[in-house]
C-alpha cells in the first residue's frame, strides 16, 4: 500500500494521521479497544481475546452474526456504536428466516 501511495517509511505515521483519520476515529482499532476494555472489566477469560480479531470486520460488513455470548454481551454494553449495533446473534438470523 505505501509503495502505491509514494509514501515513504518516514512519512507513515503523519500520512495516517492526516488523510487516514477515520482509523482513530471509527475504524477497526477503535471497536478493538472498546471490546477489549469492556471484556478486562469483566475480567473475562483470555480466550475472548481472539473476539477482537473477529470485531476488526465491524466496519466493513453490514452485520455481524455470531452466536458467541461474550461477545454478544460487548457488543450490547456497546450499542452505542454504530458498528457494534451491526454485532446480531445467529438466533435472530434464524428466527427471522429470511437470511438476513
Amino acid at each position: 500500500m505505501w509503495n502505491n501511495l509514494k509514501v515513504a517509511r518516514e512519512s507513515r505515521l503523519e500520512y495516517t494521521i492526516r488523510n487516514l483519520a477515520f482509523l482513530t476515529e471509527a475504524g477497526p482499532l477503535v471497536g478493538m479497544g472498546l471490546a477489549l476494555a469492556s471484556q478486562w472489566r469483566k475480567k473475562s477469560e483470555s480466550g475472548n481475546a481472539f473476539d477482537l480479531y473477529h470485531l476488526s470486520y465491524l466496519p466493513f460488513v453490514g452485520l455481524f452474526f455470531t452466536s458467541d455470548a461474550a461477545l454478544l454481551d460487548t457488543a450490547y454494553e456497546l450499542s452505542d456504536s454504530i458498528f457494534f449495533r451491526r454485532v446480531r446473534s445467529f438466533n435472530e438470523l434464524l428466527r427471522s428466516g429470511t437470511g438476513a
